[in-house]
């Protein structure tokens, strides 16, 4: 490794998909979402959602809040009702299974 990322590895600075990390921006989202930033607020819901899926596993307890997030930034913040709907639906599967 060289560079930054060789100095990530000498100092045990977590990367990406590190837990801490994941939960940095998710506080960076709810953040965002606090100042109706919404885009700002979305993008990092949404990168935070993969993150954590990817990491935690789709079933994760974290998932379903982070979704819960992002559908109401969805609804309120961009007046998109059926992408909220799509992500409650989600939701559901993810309770029931």
């Amino acid at each position: 490794c060289k560079g930054p990322q060789a100095a990530q590895h000498l100092h045990g600075e977590p990367g990406a998909e590190h837990p801490e990390t994941i939960q940095t921006l998710f506080k960076l989202a709810l953040f965002l979402n606090e100042i109706n930033d919404y885009t700002g607020a979305r993008q990092h819901y949404e990168r935070v959602h993969l993150l954590a899926e990817k990491t935690l596993g789709p079933s994760h307890p974290f998932i379903y809040e982070v979704l819960v997030r992002l559908a109401v930034v969805l609804s309120e913040g961009f007046g998109d009702y059926a992408g909220a709907a799509r992500l409650n639906a989600q939701l559901l599967d993810l309770r029931s299974g």
